[in-house]
């Protein structure tokens, strides 16, 4: 299906002029932001495995937040940012990003306040200050990670492994000293979490901000119209993003609501310790590929004419789902032989109840990777809105499979759901870029 023998060499000679320098900061930063977070992870694991749960449902709100909101309009910004810096209308592209942030900023805080009050009507047991500590948290976080990807949108991804690095190690050095006297609980975890995230959050704005204050001050003619129509452009391409979005999280991050509701708060703990170490295995290694390719893709893509260039970024695609591919069999059997040890190194024995599930998991969680790699084709194609369909019924069909197979197999059934819509997904999404490719040659 792949030839990436050939690929590899297409990519050798096409980049051949690149700094592969900063693929060595992104690897080198990625990975000890990996280690980092193990670390972290491992000072969690002593609040146990109930607390742990309920710091991973909260995660969970703050990907959705990702899904429906960042996620989308990132793509977007990342998308068009070389296009419109090319035809002179980057100042008002850069005031839209502004803009986009601190309004989703305000929305989430809305939307806290309106959880804060209907816990507080009901009588509910769950603690307004972790809702109220919860949502600062979330808006800082995503606010965080906007900027980190400004950052890499333009290059600087030596910059941004840096402050990524300094902000774990700040977290770990704060957490161990609450620890050591006795006063680390979820509540000051997340006053620590949003506490850093927002002072990274400012640097990383600073340092953006400093790099286009120039571009800021040029003006461009008929500045309305041509806001309305680089919103337009945005929209039109962000909104197939939400619809994934939402079905993304339903397929990747539902299910531990699923677990909570039908098994126990403790096992959503457990499992989401499994799910970082899956991460860590197969979806990092993916992203940090994607991330330092995903600009030189759509920097290649942004004349559709020019055949050469199109094929420069098709071999990249394809060197991606290569990737993801190969990952995904080292880590099952990596997880095959030393599953049990991973995660006890990583937490503690009270996380290794299911280790047996974690190959199962990385094959799983691979197959579906290997189909979000595919969906580059549409995106780098401007089309994709094509990939609709079968994220949707990934979504869908996911939370219907988890339902059933707990029911029936307890946590067992994450896994042989995750493996069945993996499977589907990706063999649906190959089949829409064969026509892709094949109408595109026409």
């Amino acid at each position: 299906m792949i030839d990436l023998i050939g690929t590899v060499r297409l990519i050798k000679e096409k980049f051949s002029a690149q700094n592969f320098s900063e693929i060595s900061w992104v690897v080198i930063g990625q990975i000890l932001n990996v280690l980092l977070n193990f670390l972290i992870i491992k000072q969690l694991a002593s609040l146990g495995t109930e607390s742990y749960g309920i710091y991973a449902l909260i995660l969970t709100i703050n990907l959705l937040m990702g899904s429906l909101l960042y996620g989308p309009a990132t793509q977007a910004f990342t998308r068009f940012y070389y296009h419109y810096r090319d035809k002179g209308e980057i100042s008002l592209f850069i005031r839209l990003m502004y803009k986009f942030i601190w309004l989703s900023a305000v929305l989430i805080l809305l939307i806290g306040i309106i959880a804060l009050s209907s816990f507080y009507l009901i009588d509910s047991k769950i603690s307004t200050v972790i809702i109220l500590i919860s949502t600062l948290f979330i808006v800082s976080f995503k606010t965080n990670e906007f900027f980190s990807i400004s950052l890499n949108i333009i290059r600087m991804r030596k910059q941004n492994s840096l402050l990524q690095n300094m902000e774990r190690l700040l977290n770990i050095a704060i957490l161990w000293l609450l620890f050591r006297y006795g006063m680390l609980n979820l509540t000051s975890v997340l006053i620590i979490f949003f506490g850093t995230s927002l002072l990274l959050m400012g640097i990383k704005f600073r340092i953006f901000n400093n790099l286009h204050k120039s571009f800021l001050k040029i003006n461009v003619e008929n500045p309305f119209t041509k806001r309305m129509e680089i919103k337009k452009t945005l929209l039109s391409y962000a909104f197939p993003f939400i619809l994934w979005g939402i079905t993304g999280w339903l397929q990747s991050n539902g299910e531990k609501w699923v677990i909570s509701n039908y098994l126990s708060t403790s096992d959503v703990g457990i499992y989401a310790v499994m799910m970082t170490l899956i991460s860590a295995l197969i979806i990092l290694p993916n992203n940090i590929i994607s991330e330092f390719s995903m600009p030189i893709i759509f920097q290649y893509f942004s004349d559709l004419k020019n055949k050469e260039r199109v094929e420069s970024g098709h071999a990249l695609i394809n060197l991606i789902i290569g990737s993801t591919i190969v990952f995904t069999a080292i880590a099952s059997l990596v997880t095959y032989f030393f599953a049990k040890d991973l995660i006890i190194l990583i937490s503690s024995s009270a996380f290794a109840l299911y280790w047996y599930l974690l190959p199962m998991f990385c094959i799983g969680t691979g197959l579906f990777y290997t189909g979000q790699a595919m969906c580059n084709v549409g995106m780098a194609l401007n089309l994709p809105q094509k990939y609709l369909v079968p994220k949707i019924l990934a979504g869908v069909f996911s939370v219907f499979l988890n339902i059933v197979f707990i029911i029936y197999f307890g946590l067992n059934g994450i896994a042989y759901s995750m493996v069945i819509i993996g499977a589907v997904y990706s063999f649906y999404i190959l089949l829409i870029n064969k026509k892709l490719t094949r109408d595109f040659s026409k």
